[in-house]
């Protein structure tokens, strides 16, 4: 269905999906591994597997746009290919609009760290529709590593201290709380999401405030920081910010992971 796609042409959610799902089968295929299980065609089977949310089927004829695309092609990558997320992901940091949009923060910053989709001039540009090329190279990329761009990890040459803050589990963040004297508890996510339930302490400080004033975290770079959110990930890019602010003991954890 691809290859008759322009190359010049905007795809659809719907055109997208039936895409990556066509591509992936062939690729399985020629591999010798057979066809994969399936519910149908690409719509049916990404939203039974997972990598497609019924967003996805109900505005299937719209453009997809980048930000979309980055979701979709890092729930795949998890979902059918059974690979890992880049631990690493400084190669993703440089980027100026990565964080405009705290849902697909993880899945942009994943797709650049892979190499699978790219940033031009530091800008991801995460609401431009999707072409015919530029899906065509994605879907190569993803389903052929060494195709794949080269990351240029970003953390290997920060100093130690930028490069490290501590990852806690839920119940060392806990006693953390309890044992450290003047920390300060930050939950990370937005107003709404803290307003709904946090952690007993915890003070809202939402990343994209965060980021671009790290400074309202503590007036003393010494002070004991605990960042915290649902997931784990948006505190750690919290984290990692503080850290190369000049903060020297940040710690950062998911009280739901």
């Amino acid at each position: 269905m691809l290859e008759n796609q322009l190359d010049d042409q905007e795809l659809s959610i719907r055109e997208f999906a039936e895409g990556l799902w066509e591509t992936f089968s062939k690729w399985r295929e020629g591999q010798g591994k057979g066809m994969p299980q399936t519910g149908g065609d690409g719509m049916e089977t990404g939203l039974l597997h997972g990598w497609l949310e019924p967003q996805d089927v109900t505005r299937k004829e719209e453009f997809i746009c980048r930000g979309d695309a980055a979701r979709i092609l890092h729930e795949f990558v998890q979902r059918e290919l059974g690979e890992a997320d880049d631990e690493d992901w400084g190669a993703a940091r440089e980027i100026k609009d990565l964080y405009d949009c705290r849902v697909c923060v993880k899945h942009v910053a994943q797709m650049i760290c892979k190499g699978i989709m790219t940033a031009k001039d530091g800008v991801f540009a995460r609401g431009k529709h999707v072409k015919g090329l530029e899906a065509k190279a994605a879907f190569q990329r993803l389903l052929e590593p060494g195709t794949r761009l080269a990351a240029d990890k970003k953390t290997a040459a920060l100093p130690e201290q930028v490069r490290a803050p501590k990852k806690l589990t839920k119940d060392e963040a806990m006693r953390m709380l309890k044992e450290c004297a003047g920390i300060r508890f930050l939950d990370v996510r937005t107003p709404g999401e803290h307003a709904a339930g946090s952690p007993e302490g915890a003070e809202n400080l939402p990343l994209l405030q965060l980021i671009s004033h790290p400074e309202r975290a503590a007036s003393n770079l010494e002070t004991p920081i605990l960042l915290g959110c649902d997931g784990g990930y948006r505190s750690e890019m919290a984290a990692l910010r503080l850290k190369e602010a000049g903060y020297a003991n940040v710690s950062y954890f998911g009280w739901k992971s």
